[in-house]
């Protein structure tokens, strides 16, 4: 074999491992990513729960002070 020829055979079976190990790097990230859109839909889930609960809670506490506010207003127009 000539010298030629085994650097020819070298720089070939390098850039089969190199593309190897890119293919390989790239399908470990692709992995990576499902897992975490699948973990960023859950927390997306999750704050639109939270959300509704705030606004269900907002809610209930505006209801509670126009009550209140009534019963004061009631109050007042009694005492005059």
């Amino acid at each position: 074999m000539n010298s030629l020829n085994f650097l020819y055979a070298s720089l070939g079976i390098g850039f089969l491992v190199l593309v190897g190990f890119i293919s390989y790097a790239f399908f470990n990230l692709s992995q990576a990513l499902k897992q975490s859109t699948s973990i960023l839909k859950k927390v997306d889930d999750i704050t639109k729960d939270v959300n509704n609960l705030k606004n269900l809670i907002k809610s209930g506490i505006l209801y509670l002070l126009s009550m209140f506010n009534k019963k004061e207003v009631k109050k007042n127009d009694n005492k005059k």
